[in-house]
């Protein structure tokens, strides 16, 4: 009895094979995304990335270029969060966590405009905010 590769289900991060995560980026934005909502912070992705059509032009949908990859507004004080997310530094392919110039101008303006940007790698890196968040939330609720 042998299971050909075609009947198999492709794993929802890892797709077929061990090519690793499909999209680690996209995991990570929704992951934090989620995090940031379970923890009472209304959080948004945004969608930048073109989509092609059936003609082969590109079609951008999303917002433009230079925004974070989500947006959170964090209360009591509703202030303006923006996070960027970017992937460790790899020894091997020698990439790292460089933000464009479009990402560096648009983060720039938008600290002048008083609000925060962050660059995360993980999850995790998003737990100081929230622990700040919950002491804001408890100070208020005094």
């Amino acid at each position: 009895m042998s299971a050909t590769v075609g009947s198999m289900k492709p794993h929802p991060l890892f797709g077929r094979g061990s090519k690793g995560p499909r999209n680690r980026h996209a995991t990570t934005v929704k992951a934090c995304v989620d995090y940031l909502r379970l923890n009472g912070i209304p959080a948004y992705a945004l969608n930048q990335k073109p989509q092609r059509l059936s003609d082969g032009r590109w079609l951008s949908l999303g917002a433009p270029a230079g925004l974070p990859d989500l947006i959170a507004c964090v209360p009591p004080t509703g202030h303006w969060l923006g996070v960027e997310v970017k992937k460790k530094a790899d020894a091997i392919s020698k990439k790292d966590d460089r933000q464009r110039t479009a990402q560096v101008l648009v983060a720039a303006e938008l600290r002048l405009a008083g609000a925060s940007v962050l660059v995360v790698h993980e999850v995790s890196d998003l737990e100081p905010l929230v622990r700040e968040f919950k002491a804001l939330e408890r100070a208020a609720t005094r």
